[in-house]
């Protein structure tokens, strides 16, 4: 028994090191003589033969960041959110970042879900997120569904929807990039 375990040993010892010496040049752990997905992001998750898996291509984020009625600036206690937010925009660098500004029932300010938009834009920027990521989109005339009219129910629509997404949207009309000077 302990002469076949030293040969099983051995035989996986001389398998990593062949493969460790394999050229992998996307850095995927796939040798490229078995990889079928070339240029997949380094340290993805893929399978077998290196193309990535449903969990990888479906990694995405979502968080709404609520405001005062007319006011620019997120309300307080949000902090974990822009934690978790900013943690994800970092780690997926390639994804792009969609932030669509809501104004709520309660506004009167014109541009307001933009200025919102632009706030978190600029928290984001100043925290290491590309802007050649980041794309915002104006919901300020969006309709918006309430269970009922309660001033807590009002709330909820002075906000900001920030999405993480793995590619671009696909109604791009819809989504402005930030200009260079942002």
């Amino acid at each position: 028994m302990a002469s076949k375990l030293l040969v099983f040993a051995t035989s996986m010892l001389v398998a990593s090191i062949s493969l460790a010496s394999a050229p992998d040049s996307d850095g995927d752990g796939i040798a490229d003589s078995r990889d079928q997905c070339q240029n997949t992001p380094k340290h993805s998750n893929v399978d077998g033969v290196g193309c990535p898996t449903r969990t990888t291509r479906q990694k995405q984020y979502e968080s709404s960041i609520l405001f005062g009625q007319n006011d620019d600036q997120p309300l307080v206690n949000q902090d974990s959110k822009f934690e978790r937010l900013i943690g994800f925009a970092k780690r997926y660098k390639n994804h792009f970042v969609l932030i669509e500004g809501y104004s709520g029932f309660n506004d009167t300010q014109a541009d307001i879900g933009t200025e919102r938009s632009h706030q978190i834009a600029e928290m984001l920027i100043e925290n290491g997120v590309r802007l050649d990521k980041i794309r915002v989109a104006d919901r300020s005339n969006a309709s918006i569904r309430l269970k009922n009219d309660s001033p807590s129910a009002l709330a909820q629509t002075q906000k900001v929807v920030v999405k993480v997404v793995p590619r671009q949207p696909s109604n791009q009309s819809d989504y402005a990039p930030l200009p260079k000077s942002f």
